[in-house]
């Protein structure tokens, strides 16, 4: 039932407004409700109380003159009472003596009030609190008048506080019934209106929000089957938006991955194929003896030659595969940044007099020590100095030089030569990246030097840029931390 977001969200918010109208409709109908009768009650109280003094006035305290002959004696007693209901028409009033005698009444009350007092289960009732002097005052339903109403019974005594009789009013509470009940009708439609309103802008709300999930869906299957073209809009500043521009900055991603893979596999593939082929017609020809004996020593070595290529190949392969996997760990130790990199760069001796390059090595000072590991930063050396040295052109200059600065070890390794475009140069440190330029040159690497050197440097919590005009120079400049004692 629940399995669409809007399903969900029109559920949540119906509970939510329906709840709060609910509660919104009994706390005004209790408030209207409670103030309609106490007003009423009110009223009804000080008519009660204003017909007794009117009634009472001049009694001759003491005495035992019956109240129907007190009365008699004053005339106009009815009009004055009947004055006080000229405006409301929901209210009674009549004034009875001891004996339950009916000595005047409001307009047109007479036989409802003889019905009330013929009402002896009733009247008996109120009379235990008349005898005690108090006033009865309640919210009921009395039969002879129909309908709830609210009494207020004034209890009249003389001067002595002999009881003389009564003076019984009440009041409909029909208006005030009615009045709640159109404030609750009156809520119920609100209810209904914001409902509908609700509905429409949930409708509108989750399907601007499903619609790019929606797409994001169908992107994300097509990303499964490996087709990573297709991109999701991202409208707005909200989070879905952010969503969608994080999953197309992913698709551009594994785009980008998946190209170099398959370049990768090209690379590997013409790595292989290469001292296969040429290994597989050397061994022919010395097996089918189509070579003379004294040439057989000389294709043989270049037999074992292609066999160490592909040896460097697979140690390769296998290194990034140990990298990937968190399989390789640091052996962090005291390590001599300048004196390892003086001792690539005599191992290249031979190679960089081939190429009469002019070489230059500072170190600002003899021991720059840093925390790393021997065999990881021996490579790093190798690499940086030896690509140095194999994209220099012929009598170029070939510069290190080693100095601290802002509480780093930098190593900046500088040549002339072949250069890296501004294409290429933001993916050296990619992963299988060979730049064109670089193919002709590298006969051996399958891109991966530079993507160990940024791996194992980063790991060694230091980083490293490279910077290059293509056809004049590159640098590649890295900064370790330094090697403290706490370490």
């Amino acid at each position: 039932m629940f399995k669409s977001i809007f399903s969900k969200y029109i559920t949540a918010v119906s509970i939510i407004v329906v709840l709060s109208f609910l509660i919104l409709a009994t706390v005004l109908s209790a408030v209207v409700g409670d103030y309609g009768k106490s007003d009423r009650q009110a009223e009804i109280e000080h008519i009660s109380m204003l017909v007794a003094a009117i009634v009472t006035r001049g009694y001759p305290d003491g005495s035992e003159l019956p109240l129907d002959e007190f009365l008699v004696s004053r005339p106009g007693l009815e009009e004055a009472i009947e004055s006080l209901f000229h405006d409301n028409a929901k209210s009674s009033v009549f004034v009875m003596d001891v004996d339950k005698n009916i000595l005047l009444t409001s307009k047109d009350f007479l036989w409802t009030a003889r019905a009330v007092v013929s009402d002896e289960v009733y009247w008996d009732r109120v009379s235990v609190i008349l005898d005690a002097g108090e006033p009865y005052r309640q919210t009921e339903t009395v039969k002879a008048l129909g309908g709830t109403h609210i009494v207020y019974i004034t209890p009249l005594v003389d001067g002595t506080g002999r009881y003389l009789g009564c003076v019984y009013a009440a009041t409909s509470i029909e208006s005030v019934e009615q009045i709640t009940k159109a404030t609750t009708q009156t809520v119920v439609m609100a209810c209904l209106w914001v409902m509908l309103g609700v509905l429409v802008a949930v409708y509108f709300i989750t399907e601007r929000h499903v619609d790019p999930i929606r797409r994001m869906s169908r992107a994300a299957h097509g990303y499964a089957k490996g087709d990573f073209s297709e991109r999701v809009e991202s409208v707005g500043g909200d989070e879905i938006a952010e969503l969608s521009a994080a999953l197309n900055y992913m698709a551009g991603e594994l785009e980008s991955l998946e190209q170099k893979r398959n370049r990768f596999i090209s690379d590997v593939s013409h790595e292989l194929r290469s001292p296969m082929t040429s290994m597989l017609g050397f061994v022919e020809a010395v097996a089918d003896g189509s070579l003379p004996p004294e040439r057989q020593k000389h294709y043989l070595s270049l037999v074992a030659e292609e066999i160490k290529r592909l040896s460097r190949l697979v140690a390769d392969l296998l290194d990034v595969s140990r990298l990937e996997m968190g399989e390789r760990k640091m052996n962090f130790a005291k390590y001599d940044l300048a004196d390892n990199a003086a001792t690539v760069l005599i191992s290249l001796e031979q190679r960089i007099n081939e190429k009469k390059l002019d070489v230059s090595f500072e170190a600002e000072e003899d021991k720059m020590f840093v925390s790393a590991d021997a065999d990881a930063m021996y490579r790093v050396l190798y690499n940086l100095i030896e690509n140095a040295v194999k994209f220099s052109r012929e009598g170029g200059k070939l510069a290190i030089a080693l100095e601290r600065t802002e509480g780093r070890v930098r190593l900046s390794v500088y040549n002339e030569g072949i250069g890296i475009s501004e294409e290429d140069l933001p993916n050296v440190f990619d992963r299988f990246y060979k730049s064109d330029k670089s193919r002709g040159e590298d006969k051996k690497g399958v891109g991966l030097g530079l993507y160990f050197v940024k791996t194992i440097v980063t790991a060694h919590g230091g980083d490293i840029r490279a910077e290059s005009t293509e056809g004049v120079d590159t640098r590649f400049t890295m900064e370790l931390p330094p090697y403290r004692e706490n370490n």
